[in-house]
């Protein structure tokens, strides 16, 4: 006996024809082989004879044309064709060949070439998040497309892919309406793609681009009477609140309800602990607005913002600030800064403000450490400047994009435009976050 190293595996099951065992190897050739003896025939690389480019990334650490299933011999009684019919994997086609001289007599084509597409999610918003468990990309196929390989995310089912049984591997994804996650940081590297890998989460484009989006790429082809990729509809980001347009016009994603919380599951007999410690305006996050010091030139303010939730820390938080003297801020202590010019420059009223990181960008839960502070140093504008009618205090005040509740007008304190002898004079407004927790019972 004679042994034939093709130098990769040999998945398929030979064909025998008068003395002759015909077989493909994972290594892109084409074998014949005396049955008696083993001895080598011819050997043909399938890519030299078909003129076919592998598909990319159809099949993991296989970058050539390749054949898996068995060859069938064709003769005719009158010997006016001798044959040797091959499937191709990848692209996916069948050709015929002259069995003596190996010379390509006919392809066709099964399904066209998988198309390689890469999405790319982006969080434009300047102030908001997409927070844990992250989105949840999903659309409807417009025609029989199927997903054969995917890196940078995954499907959530493979759903039914009888119709490719004999395709090996299975595709990633046969779902008419696939559920696209992301993968989580740490993901194996051969399953990872350029700005991957971040469990769904976005955070706002100001406070740090870098993880502002999210892409991964997929191979999309379809069955036999696959006529090539169309555009996929109704698009979902799986994020409450948000909503997708056309995939050729997308219209700015609109904020809407932001879901309930979850309750856990509690023995019936026995009272649940709080999961929010609230406040009069039953709201767990508190807004401390201390107007602290008033100098001839300037002015000072120090903010607190305090977690009443026992159950949820705020990692990347945000808040923002409307406010007329924030045009002459001088410094701002302990916080990120950037002004949002709404009005191309003219006014500069608004500014949002964020957590350094690894020092305060993590708002804790409720207790000791559940509080983050700031403080920040203004100019007096002549012409401008007034503790009168509560001006010293904010109009408006958002946390992680969600509104604040304000308090009523008459409950703005006054003081004195100018200051006495440089000494302090403080007084103080607290602002109740408004979000879902507002109408929670508990």
């Amino acid at each position: 006996m004679k042994l034939q190293r093709t130098g990769k595996d040999i998945s398929a099951t030979p064909s025998i024809f008068n003395g002759t065992l015909y077989f493909p190897s994972w290594n892109g050739q084409i074998y014949a082989v005396k049955a008696s003896d083993g001895s080598l025939v011819w050997k043909k690389n399938l890519q030299n004879l078909t003129g076919f480019s592998p598909t990319p990334g159809l099949v993991a650490n296989v970058n050539r044309t390749v054949s898996r299933s068995t060859p069938t011999v064709v003769v005719d009684d009158h010997h006016d064709y001798d044959l040797l019919i091959i499937g191709v994997y990848g692209p996916a086609f069948v050709v015929a060949v002259k069995r003596s001289t190996v010379e390509l007599v006919w392809s066709t084509q099964l399904d066209h070439n998988p198309a390689s597409v890469t999405v790319s999610i982006f969080n434009f918003q300047s102030y908001r998040h997409v927070d844990e468990p992250g989105w949840r990309v999903s659309w409807a196929w417009s025609a029989d497309e199927v997903i054969w390989s995917m890196v940078g995310a995954e499907a959530t089912e493979q759903g039914n892919c009888s119709a490719f049984k004999a395709r090996v591997p299975l595709p990633h994804c046969c779902e008419k309406r696939p559920v696209i996650v992301d993968l989580l940081p740490g993901a194996p590297y051969n399953q990872q793609t350029k700005n991957c890998c971040k469990g769904g989460v976005l955070t706002s484009m100001t406070q740090d681009p870098s993880k502002s989006a999210s892409t991964f790429q997929m191979n999309v082809g379809g069955v036999v009477n696959y006529t090539g990729f169309a555009m996929p509809i109704n698009f979902s980001l799986g994020v409450p609140g948000y909503t997708c347009g056309d995939p050729f016009e997308v219209p700015p994603s609109r904020y809407g309800e932001t879901p309930s919380l979850l309750q856990q599951k509690h023995d019936p007999n026995e009272e649940p602990p709080q999961a929010v410690i609230c406040s009069e305006h039953m709201c767990p996050i508190r807004v401390h607005w201390h107007v602290k010091q008033s100098y001839k030139e300037y002015w000072r303010v120090k903010i607190t913002v305090t977690n009443l939730n026992v159950m949820r820390n705020y990692s990347q938080w945000n808040m923002v600030v409307l406010h007329p003297n924030l045009q002459s801020v001088t410094q701002v202590f302990s916080f990120n800064y950037k002004p949002l010019n709404q009005y191309d420059g003219y006014i500069n009223d608004t500014g949002m403000l964020w957590g350094i990181q690894y020092y305060n960008d993590m708002l804790l839960q409720a207790g000791e450490s559940g509080n983050v502070q700031t403080e920040i140093l203004f100019r007096k504008d002549e012409g401008t400047f007034t503790f009168g009618q509560g001006w010293a205090f904010p109009r408006r005040i958002m946390f992680n994009g969600d509104e604040c509740v304000m308090p009523p007008p008459d409950q703005y304190p006054t003081l004195p435009n100018t200051a006495h002898h440089s000494a302090s004079t403080p007084t103080f407004i607290t602002i109740l976050f408004s979000s879902l927790f507002l109408k929670l019972v508990l």
